[in-house]
């Protein structure tokens, strides 16, 4: 009787019609550690499938931590699955970086939770999305190309074309994109920037790396 008990209570009804999925918790190595399948062992309060509500769907983005001090709860975000466009917000940012494989153990990343708006019809928990949140919007600015600029240490560069060949400028950046870094002070409007100036002047960068090691 006590084990027909125990059986009865084995059977999980569920609240309302959709999807069950299996929940696996990963480890500190990356791995699941609770791999819920026939024959496992499980524990007291522990959590064995979830029910995802496939009508409010919701995209976990990874945050380099060298950029998570920019994102902020409210920023609205552009994402892509699949060949379909959503529009979202950042609803959340944790505070503990997510747990990686014991290999990439040194890079940090930071779950960020962005809630996606409009029709999520078919849409499947597991799918990749292509992930843009909107920093800030800056009007009216100088930019430049990003391959343009020259990294020396803290210092950045850029050669600029002039009628008695490049000259070398300071650059003082602000935000950036992938594609542009916005330029508060180093070179104006109008003036020609080398692309690339590593290639096209591969020479005069290795006289001055030779003298800087001298």
């Amino acid at each position: 009787e006590r084990l027909k008990k125990q059986l009865e209570k084995c059977v999980i009804v569920a609240p309302k019609a959709g999807m069950v999925v299996y929940y696996a918790e990963n480890s500190r190595y990356g791995n699941s550690s609770s791999q819920i399948e026939e024959g496992s062992q499980v524990r007291e309060r522990q959590t064995l499938i979830q029910l995802p509500d496939l009508s409010q769907m919701m995209a976990k983005v990874p945050v380099h931590e060298s950029k998570v001090e920019q994102v902020k709860t409210g920023q609205r975000v552009h994402l892509k699955v699949l060949d379909r466009e959503f529009q979202g917000v950042v609803t959340d940012i944790k505070n503990q970086p997510e747990s990686k494989s014991f290999f990439s153990a040194k890079v940090k990343e930071y779950p960020a939770e962005v809630r996606i708006e409009g029709d999520c019809e078919g849409l499947r928990p597991g799918m990749t999305a292509e992930v843009e949140i909107l920093i800030a919007n800056l009007e009216n600015v100088l930019t430049i190309p990003v391959s343009a600029v020259v990294v020396k240490g803290t210092t950045f560069f850029g050669y600029v074309r002039t009628v008695d060949g490049p000259q070398k400028r300071e650059l003082l950046l602000g935000l950036s994109n992938d594609r542009f870094v916005e330029v508060k002070d180093g070179v104006s409007e109008g003036e020609e920037i080398l692309m690339n100036p590593r290639a096209a002047m591969a020479d005069e960068l290795n006289d001055e790396q030779s003298e800087k090691e001298d």
